[in-house]
């Protein structure tokens, strides 16, 4: 292990506190050297905690090889390097006097208090509010906010240990009496990577835990006890091990068979362990393991085949193996080999005795994967035929129209309006709005609400505006009820009937079009709008589970959109989506640019500059808008385009710039060159590229400031103030 310099790495090593943190596109002032009032509030809650009796610790950020914070690195990508044996921290409030801006705090479960973790993004609301509904939900003590829009639910203890997934988006982080099974949370003002949103958010206190109310005696959570003890069962708890297959009880020849089995499976498990001596702090296996974690796994799976009756392979030989495979290097030593051994050997039951065909089993590892492999694509065949057959029977399509002859749709009279906004979005269609970061994505949707509502125009275009009794709907996913609020109020709508919220931050997973019983149920509940708008998309696909960077996974989701709205009644659409890496197209798969009636994008010139220029252009059928500057009025909110294309207007911004400069130059110096311009310009430390004094000194020029006199090969400028003067 000691030759791998990029081991294993002393996980409660200190790390130097950044200033900034790097994390996308931008620098984030997420790690600063003062401590801000909300994290002072949070600390104050922290320290209410340590007095109650819950042990908290700290965790340094991990960083990478520039010394900036990797939000997605550490233990388990969390961002933070976990402190060995945290499980066995004693609540201490001075770990809060040694806490800097910039490391995590986390409470460790089991003590005073156990929490109930809701993952909105995996359907963990829904659980919850089953559960409420059978009146099986514990009292809440207090709820904390994550960064990926889901709670914390502080409650009195289960003594159930923990257990992550006893319902579906739901973890129970706790304890057991003799102190295993434990559990952590991440609290506030901890920062962490969202896994919603993609950007780096804090844990924040909704409801602070109401911790003179702790009750050992608090049986509220009983059948969520009951829901964990039962996760843990084996899966066919009715298959008894036959007493004749104790070890013990086998023939010679039966227990060689079975030496050979555990033989090859401690092989196949001190292989891992040793490949885990090759990996970084930061490298992954094909499983998305970290070394720590295949460390964890490994102990668990040593573990259950000791604990289990029908081989002779016991703890001790389970630890000598660890002990042996398991790397150490000066940051994790031995003693943090055999603490995470004792931690993890008696997770989960006992092995189950696998199946001796004819006295054997087989050694062989190429043999057991492809028994595997069959398995599970035998699986995934019953799978996608019972999808398929569901499908057919509940499929809920929209009525098909009857097919018309060309002649008859030539001679038809049509007189609806051919466009919602002229020469920008054709009626009755689908637009696909991309914006890249920080460009004025939730600007331009408000000011496109305003003009469905009120009419008039948008960005200069008229707008056929919505009739009474018609409206629109907006699935917002990433601003609050509050945000809205100020945000139409400031454009001041006088049709604000026309338009109904439906903010949904935090419960994208909801808006699932794509099964038949919650379609019906959204259908049922927001049918009616004449236009829908998805504001923005990434969320939704994330909780449907679904990839955007597969075209399969964007065109699926597109079409069940279209066939989504079209039941509600709806005519026309809007996708919001941000861009990728370029700015100037939508992320991930092109299925995004390829569909749509029209695309439009808005851009910034400079992303990490709040006062860039923005720019627009809209493309599709019968749509050409060329990348054209945007204004912005901060009082209205209203946006509109400027009169010239975009190069013009980097053209006028450039001379808005350097003239007052260049006319000062040949006022002091009549009859200088375009180069001798450039000369002064740089002495006096005006920013400008090569060629651009010349070129807005020919600029002065065309528009009657200056005058050109050419002087054999030299052309030179001359004020025509001064000449009139």
């Amino acid at each position: 292990m000691a030759e791998h310099d990029e081991g294993p790495p002393k996980i409660a090593r200190e790390a130097p506190i950044q200033q900034e943190v790097t994390h996308g596109t931008g620098v984030q002032s997420a790690l600063t050297s003062t401590v801000p009032p909300a994290a002072e509030d949070a600390l104050a809650i922290a320290r209410s905690l340590i007095t109650a009796g819950v042990p908290v610790f700290r965790a340094r950020p991990a960083l990478d090889a520039d010394g900036n914070w990797n939000p997605s690195g550490g233990s388990n990508g969390s961002g933070y390097r976990l402190p060995s044996g945290w499980q066995h921290t004693k609540p201490d409030p001075a770990v809060l006097d040694r806490w800097q801006p910039g490391e995590a705090l986390a409470a460790v479960m089991g003590h005073a208090v156990d929490v109930l973790d809701v993952d909105s993004h995996k359907g963990g609301d829904s659980s919850k509010l089953d559960l409420q509904m059978e009146d099986a939900w514990p009292t809440v003590l207090g709820i904390q906010r994550t960064p990926s829009g889901g709670t914390h639910d502080i409650i009195n203890p289960l003594r159930a240990g923990s257990r992550d997934g006893f319902a579906k988006g739901v973890d129970h982080k706790g304890g057991k009496d003799d102190g295993s099974s434990r559990g952590f949370i991440w609290i506030a003002p901890t920062l962490k990577l969202s896994k919603v949103t993609g950007e780096v958010a804090a844990y924040r206190w909704e409801q602070p835990p109401a911790l003179d109310q702790l009750d050992p005696a608090d049986a509220s959570g009983a059948a969520i006890a009951e829901m964990i003890h039962a996760a843990r069962q084996p899966a066919n708890p009715e298959r008894k091990q036959d007493p004749a297959e104790a070890y013990d009880a086998m023939t010679p020849e039966r227990r060689v068979t079975v030496d050979r089995y555990i033989a090859s499976a401690v092989a196949g498990v001190t292989d891992e362990l040793e490949f885990s001596a090759s990996m970084g702090p930061e490298a992954r296996d094909f499983r998305g393991r970290g070394w720590e974690k295949i460390q964890a796994d490994a102990a668990m799976r040593l573990g259950s085949l000791a604990r289990a009756d029908w081989n002779g392979y016991t703890v001790a030989d389970a630890l000598a193996d660890f002990e042996e495979a398991a790397p150490t290097d000066g940051g994790w030593t031995s003693a943090d080999v055999r603490e995470k051994f004792n931690a993890q050997v008696h997770r989960g039951a006992p092995a189950a005795m696998p199946v001796l065909t004819g006295g054997a089993v087989s050694n062989d590892p190429v043999d057991g994967l492809e028994a595997k492999v069959r398995e599970a694509l035998e699986r995934l065949q019953v799978n996608e035929e019972a999808r398929r057959r569901f499908n057919e029977q509940n499929r809920n399509t929209p009525e098909m129209p009857e097919a018309v002859s060309l002649a008859d749709l030539l001679a038809a009279n049509l007189d609806a309006p051919r466009w919602r906004i002229e020469r920008m979005w054709p009626a009755n269609a689908r637009v696909n709005l991309v914006a890249s970061a920080k460009a004025g994505k939730t600007t331009m949707t408000a000011n496109l609400v305003g003009s469905l509502a009120d009419g008039g125009d948008f960005l200069g275009h008229h707008v056929t505006p919505l009739q009474p009794g018609e409206w629109v709907t907006i699935f917002d996913t990433e601003m609050t009820e509050l945000q809205l609020q100020d945000w139409y109020r400031d454009l001041g709508l006088q049709n604000a009937d026309r338009v109904r919220l439906v903010p949904i931050m935090g419960r994208a997973t909801g808006l699932n079009f794509l099964e038949d019983e919650p379609l019906q149920q959204l259908v049922g509940r927001y049918a009616g709008a004449h236009t829908y708008i998805l504001d923005p998309v990434g969320p939704v696909l994330s909780g449907l589970g679904l990839d955007e960077n597969s075209n399969t996974d964007v065109q699926r989701f597109l079409s069940a959109w279209d066939t989504f709205v079209t039941l509600m009644g709806g005519k026309e659409s809007v996708i919001v989506h941000h861009a990728g890496h370029s700015a100037e197209r939508a992320r991930g798969a092109s299925a995004f640019l390829g569909s749509g009636s029209a695309i439009w994008t808005l851009t910034s010139d400079d992303p990490n500059d709040p006062n860039t220029q923005r720019n627009f252009r809209a493309m599709g059928r019968d749509v050409n808008i060329p990348v054209t500057p945007l204004r912005y009025d901060p009082f209205t909110r209203r946006l509109s385009l400027a009169s010239i294309s975009r190069a013009q207007h980097q053209k006028e911004e450039k001379f808005s710039r350097l003239s007052e400069a260049v006319l000062e130059v040949v006022a002091g110096k009549p009859g200088v060159t375009a180069g001798e311009i450039e000369k002064y310009l740089r002495a006096n430390r005006v920013p400008f590229r090569n060629g651009e004094g010349g070129g807005v000194a020919k600029q002065a020029c065309e528009r009657g400031l200056l005058r050109m006199q050419q002087d054999g090969p030299a052309k030179r400028f001359f004020l025509v103030v001064a000449d009139q003067g």
